[in-house]
């Protein structure tokens, strides 16, 4: 029921629509500073890149674009670093969806949160409260899906993080010479 009520045709097409929309504008205000945040409260399921086979198909429906969080509703979902709020709504394959750009077209995606708590426009900072866990949109679980991008493309975020052995070195490098 939830995969031919969030990700039918009209849901992936209209998620293509507005990421496309949104994946065309970056800023030129650098926003973030030193590392993104990890979710060490939450329970890690899937990472970036990961195959995604439904219901016990032989070959995968989907790569996943980012990473699943198992969380108990109403926990707080923190904004990785600092940006401004280029998306607050819901879409049918999202559910409760923020999207943060961080500056230079680097973007951070929270999905299929229980409430959002901010506003296009609004400026965020690193670790602030942008909403909660939740269960809405293409899900099975409560928790909360993060991704980011880069320009047109979902990206691994790992090395943006601090305990990654490249220590965000990744992205910030060529930023900062």
């Amino acid at each position: 029921a939830v995969i031919d009520a969030c990700r039918s045709d009209a849901a992936l097409g209209e998620f293509e629509t507005k990421s496309k929309e949104l994946m065309a504008k970056g800023s030129e205000m650098r926003y973030f500073s030193g590392s993104f945040l990890q979710c060490d409260a939450y329970t890690f399921l899937r990472g970036f890149g990961r195959d995604v086979y439904l219901n016990y198909r032989e070959t995968p429906t989907y790569r996943n674009n980012g990473i699943d969080y198992a969380a108990n509703p109403g926990l707080d979902v923190l904004a990785w670093n600092a940006g401004e709020v280029v998306f607050a709504g819901s879409l049918t394959y999202t559910g409760n969806m923020v999207v943060i750009e961080h500056g230079y077209g680097l973007k951070t995606w929270y999905y299929n949160m229980g409430s959002t708590e901010v506003s296009v426009g609004d400026v965020v900072t690193k670790g602030q409260r942008i909403g909660t866990t939740g269960c809405t949109g293409f899900t099975g679980s409560n928790g909360v899906h993060i991704a980011m991008s880069v320009g047109e493309a979902f990206v691994s975020p790992y090395d943006t993080w601090a305990d990654s052995e490249v220590a965000a070195k990744v992205i910030l490098a060529k930023i900062d010479e």
